[in-house]
């Protein structure tokens, strides 16, 4: 009896594809597919904590902002009034003030004279936040028993407030534009509610 095929041709004929022109089975095909869209990991929770640590700072810093206006004119009424004793009770104690260095006021009395030996009255003209300061800006003015030597100059100063009283006092050395500044417009008044200063 004759074999249809020699053992060795018939290995070789398994490993022979199937036929020229024949396709693989539809499973083995490879296929286009939009790949689905990319959804990013949320954020870190240090992000997210300092995140929400920013925004809780920046309430309070408005609630210690809610009205400031009447503190900075009070003092600058008592200033331009020359009634050093009423401009020092808008001073918390320990204060710091900076002129030409900053130094720390202790007491009362202290505070008087540091704020008898500011040459010029101060008219509040415009009130704004910046980095966690009150920034006024002011317009010099002439004061009884001192000489200002620029009254109709404007100066800013920036004030941190606690418990609606000045904690620090800094005037910012910068150049004032009379044009640039904004025309003051009221502060609206916020009610008062727990927490504000």
């Amino acid at each position: 009896m004759r074999r249809l095929l020699c053992p060795s041709l018939a290995v070789a004929a398994l490993l022979l594809p199937a036929g020229c022109g024949d396709e693989p089975p539809a499973t083995e095909r490879s296929s286009l597919r939009t790949p689905p869209a990319h959804v990013g990991a949320g954020p870190l929770p240090e992000v997210e904590q300092a995140r929400r640590r920013a925004q809780r700072e920046a309430r309070a810093i408005r609630r210690g902002l809610a009205r400031p206006r009447p503190v900075l004119e009070g003092w600058g009424d008592a200033l331009a009034r020359n009634d050093d004793g009423r401009a020092a009770r808008y001073f918390t104690l320990p204060a710091v003030v900076s002129l030409d260095g900053a130094r720390t006021l202790e007491t009362a009395g202290q505070v008087r004279a540091f704020n008898n030996g500011l040459p010029c009255g101060v008219d509040l003209l415009h009130v704004q936040l910046d980095d966690g300061f009150v920034i006024g800006t002011f317009k010099l003015t002439e004061r009884p028993e001192h000489e200002c030597d620029a009254p109709g100059d404007l100066i800013r100063i920036a004030f941190v407030l606690h418990d609606r009283k000045i904690a620090e006092w800094r005037q910012v050395e910068e150049t004032v534009d009379p044009a640039a500044t904004p025309v003051p417009e009221p502060t609206p008044v916020a009610p008062d509610r727990p927490g504000f200063s």
